[in-house]
């Protein structure tokens, strides 16, 4: 996992331990507040929209909810138009306290 900003957002970019998706990994977008997680993922429909409208190339596979594999750059997918929409919230997470 690789953590990076851009354009005044977080993201993790999550490579997956299994060998089926050895060629791509996911792009998380995250925002802490206090001790709580927002996490979105990519939506699958939505990126491969995006990408067939702006001429992109690359592969996807899996689903929003398993994980989608995206064998594009990063950035690539982040500077496509409007990337921000191209996100579908996962979940909120709170912190909790090892006992």
């Amino acid at each position: 996992m690789v953590a990076m900003r851009f354009e005044n957002q977080d993201y993790m970019i999550l490579r997956f331990s299994t060998d089926s998706n050895r060629g791509g990994y996911q792009i998380a977008r995250y925002e802490i507040q206090d001790d709580n997680l927002t996490v979105w993922v990519l939506d699958v429909e939505k990126v491969r929209d995006a990408f067939k409208r702006t001429g992109v190339r690359g592969s996807l596979a899996g689903n929003t909810t398993q994980g989608l594999v995206v064998s594009n750059s990063a950035i690539t997918v982040l500077k496509l138009p409007k990337s921000n929409d191209l996100f579908v919230l996962l979940g909120e997470f709170e912190r909790t306290v090892a006992k």
